[in-house]
């Protein structure tokens, strides 16, 4: 039984790369009104309960942007979804957030959430991790409203980590 647990493992782990590099060749690369080249792609690395945030802007009505994580200390990571200042939009958002799981298989390692754009942040997505992993997660919005160059959508993903209980 143990030989097919090392299997299992290296199949779910071959997956998890085919799934993160599909995502990341994603690409919206548009310059226009001083908004710079965006690769759909960005990277951090989250210690123990610290966070990080990435500012997306989103000048389609659909858009998608993938940040990959190292996360360092962590019992649990969260994303939230978090709309920018002034913005009038009418739409849909969505987070997927994908991790390898703590060491127990009933540990959660896939979380997705979504709701309307307003004001207010939404639900958090979470997932369980390793002392140290290599997770990402996806978030956009699909808008209703009008939006270009000169009216972007502007929000934000916050990956926040959940320091584990020291150990004695």
């Amino acid at each position: 039984m143990g030989k097919f647990q090392g299997v299992r493992r290296i199949s779910l782990s071959v997956c998890f790369l085919i799934i993160t590099f599909a995502l990341s060749i994603h690409m919206n690369c548009a310059e226009a009104g001083g908004i710079g080249p965006n690769q759909g792609f960005d990277s951090v690395t989250v210690l123990a309960n610290q966070k990080a945030t990435v500012d997306i802007t989103q000048i389609g009505p659909f858009g998608m942007h993938t940040v990959g994580f190292l996360s360092v200390g962590n019992l649990d990571i969260n994303v939230n979804f978090e709309v920018g200042k002034r913005q009038n939009a009418e739409g849909l958002w969505y987070v997927i957030l994908i991790g390898p799981g703590g060491h127990d298989a009933s540990t959660r390692s896939l979380d997705a959430v979504w709701g309307l754009v307003s004001m207010e942040r939404g639900n958090k997505a979470t997932v369980n991790t390793d002392n140290w992993c290599l997770g990402f997660t996806t978030g956009g919005a699909l808008l209703f409203s009008p939006v270009s160059a000169a009216n972007p959508f502007k929000y934000s993903l916050i990956i926040k980590g959940t320091q584990r209980a020291p150990v004695h």
